[in-house]
């Protein structure tokens, strides 16, 4: 039996049929400089990240690891920054179909130093 179904999803996977998903292509990169002084806020919805993107996905941060931890909750979470250390934060929205898993990252920089328009990891 169990032959049969992993048969039947190879199968409907090269379907023309089976719906694909779309994790959407990522924007440039968002910029936050210190307290918020080269965007409005501090707080970034993470769709704002990408374009063309499917609904009911979901959010990792991949990249770096530490002590900021965001709670990334529904399909769009916002994410504030005011206490966040300066980096290059990188945050995957995958959206997973019956066969595949299908995934763009996105990209926002803090700058810890207040008052630039640039920085440099």
């Amino acid at each position: 039996m169990r032959i049969l179904v992993i048969l039947f999803l190879l199968i409907s996977c090269r379907s023309q049929d089976i719906p694909k998903g779309n994790s959407g292509l990522p924007q440039s990169e968002v910029e936050i400089i210190g307290s918020g002084l080269g965007r409005r806020s501090t707080s970034v919805c993470l769709r704002d990240l990408l374009v063309g993107e499917d609904s009911g996905g979901t959010w990792t941060l991949i990249s770096p690891t530490g002590p900021f931890n965001p709670t990334l909750t529904g399909d769009n979470p916002c994410v504030d920054f005011s206490t966040a250390p300066g980096g290059l934060y990188t945050f995957r929205y995958t959206i997973t179909t019956l066969c595949c898993a299908f995934y763009t990252d996105g990209k926002i920089r803090k700058c810890a130093i207040t008052g630039t328009s640039t920085c440099n990891f």
